[in-house]
């Protein structure tokens, strides 16, 4: 078995999910986008940020779509969304555990995800979460630290 790599980079831009009009100039000005329906999107914009993710016409080698948290009231709602779509890799926001990856991966079978630890309890399970099935990379969520 071959552990899945992330290969997109360098340059990643994140773009809002309510922002669809964007969508095609951030894939153009970077390396992969981040189509984002966590903290860029107002909680009551939350569905037409998903509507509009399922219509994205973005090759799904270069675009990421990053989740609100599994604690989150939004969290179902977006796994449900990316079912049936193209896209390969999530970026699960404000991970702790191990556990909350394999919520996706069971949603999501197949998804690559790219675990944001943005807590000391994520910091301290690093190693778990990283070693999860699933986990292509760790990113650092410093602003929220």
């Amino acid at each position: 078995m071959t552990t899945p790599t992330f290969t997109m980079g360098p340059a990643i831009l994140f773009c809002p999910a309510d922002r669809p009009e964007r969508f095609a100039k951030a894939a153009e000005r970077a390396d992969a986008v981040i189509l984002d329906l966590e903290d860029a999107v107002a909680p009551d914009a939350k569905p037409a940020a998903r509507e509009n993710v399922r219509a994205a016409d973005l090759d799904p080698a270069t675009a990421v779509v990053r989740v609100n948290d599994a604690a989150s009231e939004f969290f179902e709602a977006d796994l449900t969304a990316l079912q049936g779509t193209p896209f390969t890799t999530v970026m699960l926001a404000k991970v702790e555990s191990a556990e909350q990856v394999r919520r996706v991966t069971d949603a999501l079978p197949g998804v690559r995800v790219i675990a944001l630890c943005e807590t000391a309890a994520g910091i301290v399970a690093a190693p778990e979460i990283a070693a999860a099935s699933g986990v292509v990379a760790l990113m650092w969520g410093a602003e929220d630290l």
